[in-house]
């Protein structure tokens, strides 16, 4: 990092040179310290080691330069433990997400590529628009969904790898609040594995044959399936970790990497190769789509079908008349989901109340898992 030179003297050397003994100095030095932190907190920042060596001052005939207001005139040095005070840090957050909304809901606008930033390039794959760049801080790439380059900086790793929270307990599927109080979940992807899958299993040849959809395709069944009118959850970006040294790691699947091996990035390289990991974000189901989401309000919270059922808030022959319900929906729309299950259907409810309900008055049902699903 280069910064430019602050023409001065730090506050130390200057008491030390003004004041009549070391006393007055140091008591100087506390009344200068705190003013400055009392400012910065107004402006709302803080430093956790504020020292007075940190407080660049201009001379003038033997004395500190002030202000018209009769303050010192100072500027800071030494950034590394700055930070926001809760409260402005919480208003700079709830901004950020608002504006998150916001472009959310305008992500495929076109928008011409010459106002694109260098480090990110428009791309298309199997028809979804994503705007891709490089992820420096894990020599990764970054695949987001639309056309706004601005949405980027939401989904870099940094931002959403921490306190994560396991959800589910047959797949790597974590939620994760992000650093501008984004609610995510976050899946690791199966492609390149073997469905584990029984062979007595009545869906046994159909996932064989099928296979595990590689993130590109599940993007595009979800997008395609909400525009023929299934309800699905929100695709956000696709991360590709850093590439292995040496050996690729186990693929047992090979398909996908050989069906997408002609499918190019902007850099030219292939969006799939075998040697990297693959983790999908989704926006977290707060109840509302996009066009209708422009607002902090949470309205409901979501529950996958399988455990209402656990939890007693629906039975056993209504969770088996959503699953066929929801295999018709998808019959008409043109597609089926080989291994439906209540898992892959998110519910909407009220704590202590009642669940969202579509126009027919039928609790609505919307589909949070395209690992397998295919069109007819």
């Amino acid at each position: 990092m280069l910064y430019g030179w602050i023409k001065g003297f730090d506050a130390v050397s200057a008491e030390n040179h003004i004041a009549a003994s070391r006393t007055q100095a140091e008591q100087e030095l506390r009344e200068f310290t705190l003013a400055a932190d009392t400012q910065l907190r107004a402006k709302g920042f803080m430093v956790a080691d504020h020292k007075p060596t940190h407080l660049i001052v201009r001379m003038r005939d033997g004395k500190m330069r002030r202000r018209r207001d009769g303050r010192n005139l100072y500027a800071i040095v030494d950034y590394e433990l700055l930070s926001r005070t809760p409260a402005y840090d919480h208003v700079v957050s709830t901004a950020r997400r608002s504006e998150y909304f916001f472009r959310q809901r305008d992500r495929f606008l076109p928008r011409d590529p010459s106002t694109y930033p260098s480090h990110l390039k428009p791309a298309k794959v199997l028809g979804v628009d994503y705007v891709y760049g490089a992820t420096e801080s894990t020599n990764g790439q970054l695949w987001d969904v639309g056309n706004d380059p601005e949405l980027v900086n939401y989904f870099l790793p940094e931002r959403w790898r921490q306190k994560q929270v396991l959800m589910s307990p047959t797949n790597e599927t974590y939620y994760v609040q992000t650093k501008d109080r984004i609610h995510l979940l976050w899946k690791v992807s199966n492609v390149g594995e073997m469905p584990a899958v029984d062979e007595e299993d009545s869906r046994f040849e159909a996932m064989m044959r099928q296979g595990f959809h590689c993130p590109f395709e599940e993007f595009a069944m979800a997008i395609e399936m909400s525009r023929a009118g299934v309800p699905t959850v929100h695709p956000r970006a696709i991360y590709a970790t850093g590439k292995y040294g040496g050996v690729p790691g186990c693929v047992s699947d090979g398909r996908r990497f050989e069906r997408m091996a002609n499918v190019l990035s902007p850099d030219g390289k292939c969006v799939l190769p075998p040697d990297q990991d693959y983790i999908t974000l989704w926006g977290y189901w707060r109840g509302l789509d996009d066009v209708q989401g422009c607002t902090d309000i949470v309205r409901w919270a979501p529950m996958d079908a399988a455990q209402a059922c656990r939890a007693g808030m629906i039975g056993a022959k209504e969770l088996d008349a959503m699953i066929q319900r929801q295999r018709r929906t998808l019959a008409v729309a043109g597609f089926e989901d080989v291994n439906l299950r209540g898992e892959h259907l998110l519910l909407s409810y009220v704590p202590e109340g009642s669940f969202k309900t579509d126009d027919r008055g039928e609790i609505e049902l919307r589909q949070c898992n395209f690992e397998f699903v295919r069109r007819l």
